[in-house]
């Protein structure tokens, strides 16, 4: 077997990981409503349909920024150009497998993808990496911005700043474009592989940031929005919930054993609000199942967008700023 048809061969089996990731959430959706089904309906809410459609243009908002920014990411440790409907249609497609166990088959189908060919995988494998790596540093970012400028969330998070400030920094060393190409490019030479065409700029690294706290804030509102049906959420309590929602969402990618953050993220979801309506254990419950629906639902739904889209043909250009190895 040549080395394109190979890799032929592994698209098609990526292809069939992603049915097979698209059957484990709609299964997943159902059990979960099943299994919850008794304790939401004891709960009084009052989701009119004007929260339910706020909520889910919030989340739908969030995921096509998220989607989109691919295209920036990739053309900056690439240097091939990619259209921002075929970034959308890639992410919509890989999401999905954040819901099988090990957190890699969403990053590593993202890479196969996006990549021409065979030889440029290691690259776009760099820029899934970094791609990730930069959204936990806006979470992180936003966390710690939070706490800092809201007297009503100072309290409650003032004791995790310095932690959030060493994972900060810790987190900004190693998507540093300079440490970044180094890094790969030692390896690289180390395998026999090619060195990166260029590295990342950091007015691109900035851009990037703004979109994603853009993705995460239109997330956190959705997340607040729900909580608003069912508690008296108000808008000074917005800045507390998208520190929680941003721990959460960190959280949630560490553990790699949760598939989708499933479980850890919704009991962080759970214990941080639960320090703003301590007697509210049930609704608060209530709230994070109907968060996790609303996630589900709306990455179900760019799944299927994604299908729609044709896919747009990449032309590889130049980047302007080589790395020297």
């Amino acid at each position: 077997m040549t080395k394109k048809a190979r890799y032929a061969h592994n698209k098609a089996i990526l292809s069939l990981l992603g049915r097979l990731a698209l059957a484990a959430v709609l299964c997943f959706a159902i059990y979960y409503i099943h299994r919850n089904w008794q304790g939401i309906r004891q709960v009084k809410h009052h989701f009119t349909a004007q929260i339910l459609i706020l909520a889910a243009l919030c989340s739908f908002a969030g995921y096509v920024a998220r989607g989109s920014v691919w295209a920036l990411v990739s053309y900056e440790i690439t240097g091939i150009r990619m259209h921002v409907l075929e970034a959308f249609r890639i992410s919509s497609i890989s999401w999905l497998g954040r819901y099988i166990p090990g957190k890699i088959w969403s990053l590593v189908g993202k890479a196969y993808m996006s990549a021409p060919s065979r030889k440029e995988l290691p690259q776009y494998a760099a820029a899934v990496a970094l791609d990730t790596l930069w959204l936990q540093v806006t979470a992180v970012a936003l966390v710690l911005c939070v706490a800092s400028f809201s007297p009503a969330a100072r309290p409650h998070l003032g004791q995790y700043q310095n932690l959030c400030l060493t994972m900060l920094f810790a987190l900004l060393f190693l998507c540093d474009p300079h440490v970044l190409a180094y890094s790969f490019n030692t390896v690289a030479r180390i395998l026999g592989r090619p060195s990166l065409p260029r590295r990342p700029r950091y007015l691109s690294l900035l851009a990037l940031l703004l979109v994603d706290a853009f993705a995460i804030v239109c997330w956190a509102s959705a997340f607040t929005v729900l909580a608003s049906g069912i508690l008296p959420v108000t808008i000074p309590d917005f800045p507390f919930c998208l520190a929680v929602f941003a721990i959460a969402w960190v959280a949630g990618f560490a553990v790699l054993f949760a598939p989708g953050g499933i479980g850890v993220r919704d009991s962080i979801l759970a214990i941080g609000m639960t320090q703003l309506y301590p007697d509210a254990t049930s609704q608060i419950i209530a709230i994070v199942i109907a968060t996790r629906l609303m996630s589900m639902l709306t990455e179900l739904v760019c799944f299927l967008i994604a299908l729609a889209i044709p896919r747009f043909t990449k032309h590889p250009v130049k980047g302007d700023l080589p790395v020297e190895s």
